[in-house]
């Protein structure tokens, strides 16, 4: 690590300027496919100076995204690839990870 700026788990520096966590409340479903455009381009916009391999997301807002996005690690995704085929082998909460 150097100069105060945190290492990335890929090994390079990054230096963090800002986050997207767009929260959104609707009751209209005619307006579901808008809010998704309007939230997958906000993070487009973020990510458009980033080098793919420094992406973060989480699951509330990306699930269409690469799982690498939200986990770096690959033996931790490998984990929980097996705790997913242990306690939720049939997908009941989601299928993600099966």
């Amino acid at each position: 690590m150097g100069q105060g700026r945190p290492e990335h788990p890929s090994g390079s520096r990054i230096l963090i300027h800002g986050c997207d966590n767009i929260l959104t409340w609707y009751t209209d479903p005619n307006i579901q496919e808008e809010v998704l455009r309007f939230a997958q381009r906000a993070q487009e916009i973020m990510r458009s100076d980033t080098e793919e391999n420094a992406f973060v997301a989480y699951t509330n807002t990306s699930r269409d995204d690469p799982i690498g996005y939200r986990y770096k690690d690959a033996e931790a995704v490998d984990a929980l690839r097996a705790m997913k085929r242990r306690w939720d082998p049939e997908g009941c909460f989601t299928k993600e990870l099966l």
